[in-house]
């Protein structure tokens, strides 16, 4: 039996959004986004950690909407 999974990113928009077109004429949206890491100390306080960068590329339908709701500095949760 198979095991349904689901994966999520949560993070915040570190560069300004870019939006081109394809060669096939459908929209590309790109941008880095930065997530932050904690780790939990014995205490139960957390310690930030340094964040992780990473490129995030969506299209057509996506990109689109992706387009008109982010900007520089929004934070996420898909």
């Amino acid at each position: 039996m198979a095991l349904l999974t689901q994966h999520s990113l949560s993070g915040f928009i570190a560069s300004e959004p870019q939006q081109s077109v394809t060669e096939s004429g459908d929209t590309r949206f790109y941008v880095r986004i930065r997530q932050p890491h904690f780790r939990r100390e014995e205490s139960g306080d957390f310690t930030m950690l340094e964040p992780s960068f990473h490129d995030l590329v969506a299209y057509r339908a996506t990109a689109d909407r992706a387009v008109a709701r982010f900007a520089k500095g929004a934070s996420f949760v898909p």
